[in-house]
């Protein structure tokens, strides 16, 4: 079972009505009430959890409430960001959260891409060090370098590199490159055992420029 969990203004809120006790699948945005552990009172067989963050113009602590959820749920394998925006803080997810069944985690968003320092935080993280699979968008090439030597357990990578001139604009108009310069990079930079593709999907930014992720398995 999946549900999603977003709080409604303090005047229209009701008491909850039902209950979930077997929830796999959560979608919930921070910051969240007290109403969601009414709803949702536990979280033991949650599989997959994807977080997002309002737009506020008031700071909360967001790696406590991540913390919190990630607590309740001992069997999660699966951790998403989607649409992170904490305009008071630089730092950029997993955070110091912590929960030892993670392993795929999803940094995907275009608009938040990881630098080297970044990169560095996300490899000594306690989620990062476990982490198998990752989605994630990167500033530059090197920074995909940087992940696959400093995560030792990371068997799948999926990534989206600013620096690739692969990408295109619209649906329509498809890089003039007759090579795969990126690819032809990684594969001259990794180890022969790795197998590189480019995935068919595309991944918008904010300012409508479109990505084709590269994927890799070691």
């Amino acid at each position: 079972m999946m549900i999603g969990y977003e709080i409604i203004p303090t005047s229209d809120r009701i008491s909850p009505v039902f209950r979930f006790k077997n929830l796999h699948h959560l979608d919930v945005h921070l910051p969240f009430d007290e109403n969601l552990i009414l709803i949702a009172p536990e979280l033991d067989q949650l599989i997959s959890l994807q977080v997002s963050t309002h737009r506020l113009d008031y700071e909360f602590d967001a790696q406590k409430q991540l913390q919190a959820l990630l607590n309740r749920a001992p069997h999660l394998t699966s951790l998403i960001f989607k649409y992170w925006s904490l305009p008071w803080s630089e730092q950029k997810p997993p955070y110091d959260c912590f929960n030892k069944s993670i392993r795929q985690l999803g940094l995907q968003d275009i608009d938040q891409e990881y630098n080297s320092r970044d990169c560095m935080q996300l490899c000594h993280s306690s989620i990062g060090k476990q982490c198998q699979v990752l989605a994630i968008a990167v500033e530059n090439r090197h920074n995909i370098l940087e992940l696959i030597e400093g995560m030792s357990n990371l068997r799948t990578l999926n990534v989206v590199c600013r620096d690739d001139i692969w990408r295109m604009k619209n649906e329509n108009k498809i890089s003039s490159s007759s090579n795969d310069e990126l690819i032809d990079w990684l594969q001259q930079s990794l180890s022969s055992i790795c197998t590189i593709i480019r995935h068919d999907e595309l991944i918008k930014d904010s300012k409508q420029n479109c990505f084709q992720p590269i994927h890799l398995w070691f």
